[in-house]
């Protein structure tokens, strides 16, 4: 979770900033981090999750910039099979 203490578009751009350092800092490490932000969006569906959120993990001064799930990187997959173009097209 990215906290910040204020909300305007500077906070908001170094949270970015910061969130990107974590996930390459994380693939490095071999630990992959997604970003889980849709209780974090701003509209009025979302109000209650958000309000929510915001009182159970953050100061009445702060707000929650980013809320990310991390996990262990897998094997690498392999790509899936494909036809060649040149199957697809008929003469």
């Amino acid at each position: 979770m990215i906290l910040s203490r204020g909300n305007n578009r500077t906070v908001q751009v170094k949270s970015g900033m910061l969130y990107a350092r974590l996930e390459l800092a994380g693939t490095v490490m071999g630990i992959n981090i997604a970003p889980m932000s849709q209780v974090l969006q701003e509209y009025p569906e979302m109000a209650e999750l958000y309000e929510d959120m915001h009182k159970t993990f953050a100061d009445q001064d702060q707000t929650i910039q980013m809320l990310v799930a991390t996990g262990k990187l897998g094997e690498k997959a392999s790509h899936s099979p494909r036809r060649h173009v040149l199957d697809l097209i008929v003469e």
